[in-house]
């Protein structure tokens, strides 16, 4: 039984009605991708209780969350997803979405998830063609997975494909988008820039894409969604400016990674700004979440940058294109000039080249 707390919640001065609550439900995975930095940690496993994921939920709908996005781990090893959903929508959440590597969603579990109807969207990750994946992922992996969306399709729900981008991955990225949405029917492959974090145990330096790398990414999802391909780049405001000062505008917007209202609480309990952040705004127990949104701690991470940026030349460019913050330090592990901004050289550089 879940108990309510006696603490008066009051909704944070911010406006958080149309960002994801974001709980990390447990860390175990039955995929063991060389990438995923929730096994960077060592082999730490930790899981919420249904009580605890169910204060969580009850607190942020409080506070004024109406979305929420469940994570992992693998979350459909967690025992408690059905009773979580339920609650969920049960207390007057608008939608959930959940991350999956696809693997579990056989023809009965869809069947079952289906029933939640349009107020439920899965993701699935694919790593590109079956040979990459697989030796990303673990042998076998593609046909699980390719599988699992294939079942999840035909049980009529929304579902999304995420791809991490990597040097192994860009070369073939067009033929990647194209069969995806032409066999799937997939509306929009979303894809994500493949990183490192601190104490992570699988070097990836060989995977990381240069700032050369990151341009040829924004000019392919710019010429895929121009010729009909819609394709998108996740949480990496960069994006918008490369493709502003290349001239290729035909990517949607993307939004900053550590913003206004995002906030995830992870399955040991910590509270961060985002799901691949390490820096810590504090530990989850009840009436906790209200405090950390009005903390100076949350403020500082998601408010516009005050040291770095305002000195950099491109400051203005990247205003404009809502990238407030320099990039984070773990893009290709070189912190010394920020990636961000050996970016945007670069893309001049080339720029002035065409010109």
């Amino acid at each position: 039984m879940m108990r309510n707390s006696n603490r008066e919640i009051h909704p944070p001065p911010i406006e958080i009605s149309e960002e994801n609550l974001t709980i990390e439900v447990t860390t175990e995975c039955n995929n063991h991708c060389r990438h995923c930095f929730v096994r960077a940690n060592g082999n730490e496993h930790a899981e919420h209780s249904l009580e605890t994921a169910g204060n969580i939920i009850r607190e942020g709908y409080e506070l004024g969350y109406r979305h929420l996005h469940i994570t992992g781990g693998e979350p459909l090893i967690w025992n408690s997803l059905l009773s979580l959903l339920d609650l969920a929508f049960e207390r007057g959440y608008e939608s959930a979405f959940c991350n999956t590597n696809g693997t579990m969603l056989t023809e009965e579990k869809c069947r079952i998830l289906a029933d939640y109807g349009e107020k439920l969207t899965l993701s699935v990750s694919l790593q590109g063609d079956e040979t990459l994946h697989d030796r990303i992922r673990g042998g076998g992996t593609w046909k699980l997975a390719t599988g699992g969306l294939r079942n999840a399709i035909d049980a009529g729900i929304e579902m999304i494909v995420f791809t991490t981008v990597g040097k192994s991955l860009l070369p073939e990225l067009p033929a990647f988008v194209d069969k995806i949405l032409r066999e799937y029917g997939i509306e929009t492959v979303t894809l994500i820039q493949l990183i490192r974090v601190r104490d992570d145990f699988f070097d990836l330096s060989d995977e990381l894409l240069s700032p050369r790398d990151f341009i040829r990414l924004v000019e392919t999802a710019s010429l895929l969604n121009l010729y009909g391909l819609s394709v998108e780049i996740l949480d990496n405001p960069l994006a918008n400016v490369v493709a502003d000062l290349i001239g290729m505008k035909w990517l949607p917007r993307a939004k900053p990674l550590h913003r206004t209202g995002r906030i995830v609480i992870l399955a040991n309990g910590r509270i961060v700004p985002s799901h691949s952040s390490g820096d810590t705004l504090g530990a989850y127990r009840p009436g906790k979440l209200g405090s950390i949104l009005m903390s100076g701690i949350y403020r500082d991470a998601v408010s516009a940058d005050e040291t770095v940026c305002p000195r950099c030349e491109h400051h203005g460019t990247c205003s404009a294109q809502g990238m407030i913050r320099p990039s984070e330090w773990y893009r290709d592990m070189h912190p010394e000039i920020p990636y961000c901004k050996r970016v945007l050289e670069t893309a001049r550089g080339m720029k002035g080249i065409a010109d």
